[in-house]
């Protein structure tokens, strides 16, 4: 089992979000929350990470969980690859330095760049670290809150090769409103609507 939940209802000022939702998600693959602005996307993400804990209904799941925000919440006084190392690992031996290097180079990133920190880099660079931080973490459940805003075109095929290859082995459920990740081939689709 990965998530399980049952009658999920969520009410936010008075306006229900979602109402009896339920669905059961297995241990590996990549699913995707869509709808329309508003319909609390994020929401059920924060529900399933167990930050947001003002809701009726259960949700029951099975192992730990990285998850990608929307805001890049970056440490401003370590370097971008000391931020993924860091963030990813309690006690991290060279081989965790290597393997976080080397992602950092599939995203993009110059030796160079690695060393600079988050006042020195790009909204798209910010996003990346925050990206390699989330994928770096050995967690079971991997949640995606827009894995792809702020990127250049050209590296948001690199994000989706990463983050289907990572399906194989980890839950991944992810959220966006980026039309390039439309077409993206999902193991299944968790769809809200308006109530």
């Amino acid at each position: 089992m990965g998530i399980v939940v049952t009658d999920l209802t969520k009410t936010f000022d008075d306006k229900t979000l979602f109402s009896n939702l339920s669905f059961a998600l297995g241990d590996t693959g990549l699913v995707r929350i869509t709808g329309p602005s508003g319909v609390g996307k994020t929401t059920l993400l924060r529900i399933i990470a167990g930050i947001d804990k003002d809701f009726s209904g259960s949700v029951d799941r099975d192992g730990d969980i990285s998850y990608l925000f929307q805001e890049h919440r970056l440490l401003p006084w370590l370097s971008a690859l000391d931020n993924v190392i860091v963030a990813s690992f309690n006690d991290a031996d060279e081989n965790d330095k290597e393997s976080v290097r080397a992602l950092l180079y599939r995203l993009g990133f110059s030796d160079n760049e690695l060393l600079r920190k988050p006042s020195k880099l790009s909204g798209g660079m910010k996003q990346r670290i925050a990206l390699a931080r989330a994928l770096a973490r050995k967690s079971d459940i991997l949640l995606l809150d827009e894995p792809t805003k702020e990127l250049d075109s050209s590296l948001v095929s690199t994000v989706v090769d990463i983050i289907r290859e990572e399906s194989n082995r980890r839950l991944i459920i992810f959220v966006s409103h980026d039309p390039l990740l439309d077409t993206v081939e999902v193991d299944d689709l968790i769809r809200l609507s308006r109530i």
